[in-house]
């Protein structure tokens, strides 16, 4: 009863009010389960391409990165390739905070969080209504 009443009343509410995506992301976890290993490893590629792709554009952070090791999502034939891209460092997300954010990023409906601080000085984070959605998605399934 409990779980009926939170899957047919409590999810539905919570992507009502907080503008997620709850619902339909949990559909896609519970399908992409059971993808094969070559079905998983051609979706991941094909969403790090579409990612360096539109940070590229977007992300001033990344539009300088990308040009400056002349990296293109074409160039991406693996998903090792992604060791073509250096590591963000919190103390470069720290100086770069600005340049990290999308030109096009909706500020609404987004919460702000931090790191543990546990090594050093917290880093602040933006989570939107779809990171939101996919880490409660994770948890319910």
């Amino acid at each position: 009863m409990r779980k009926s009443i939170a899957k047919n009343i409590g999810y539905p509410l919570q992507d009502f009010i907080r503008r997620t995506s709850i619902i339909k992301t949990l559909e896609f976890l519970r399908e992409t389960q059971y993808w094969d290993k070559d079905r998983i490893d051609n979706y991941r590629l094909g969403k790090l391409k579409k990612l360096i792709e539109y940070s590229s554009r977007n992300v001033p952070y990344y539009g300088t990165l990308f040009s400056k090791i002349k990296l293109k999502s074409s160039d991406l034939k693996s998903l090792s390739d992604i060791y073509k891209i250096p590591i963000l460092t919190k103390e470069i997300a720290r100086i770069e905070s600005n340049n990290l954010i999308s030109k096009n990023f909706n500020r609404k409906n987004v919460k702000h969080g931090k790191t543990g601080g546990t090594t050093g000085t917290p880093l602040v984070l933006m989570k939107d209504t779809m990171n939101r959605s996919v880490t409660w998605a994770s948890y319910y399934r």
